[in-house]
């Protein structure tokens, strides 16, 4: 599993967003860590520009005063087995 932890600065750069995700597709990563976000919640943010056209999800640690939150983002699982 290859793992990609980016400070918030700039997200909302389109080239940050390139960047991001050049670098999912070149290093086959498979878990995104969003860090310092400012997000209270997620409605108004597209997830899906740094993560590319697969199915994914998310979760957020919200941002509570000065401190700041994460977003973590991972495939969407197919199918969960269970035994």
């Amino acid at each position: 599993m290859n793992i990609l932890s980016v400070n918030s600065r700039g997200l909302g750069r389109d080239d940050k967003v390139e960047w991001i995700r050049e670098i999912k597709r070149s290093q086959g990563v498979s878990f995104i860590a969003l860090q310092e976000t400012q997000f209270r919640d997620l409605s108004d943010f597209n997830i899906g520009k740094y993560w590319g056209p697969t199915a994914f999800r998310a979760k957020c640690v919200e941002a509570n005063g000065r401190s700041r939150g994460t977003l973590c983002v991972t495939p969407q699982p197919m199918a969960e087995t269970s035994g």
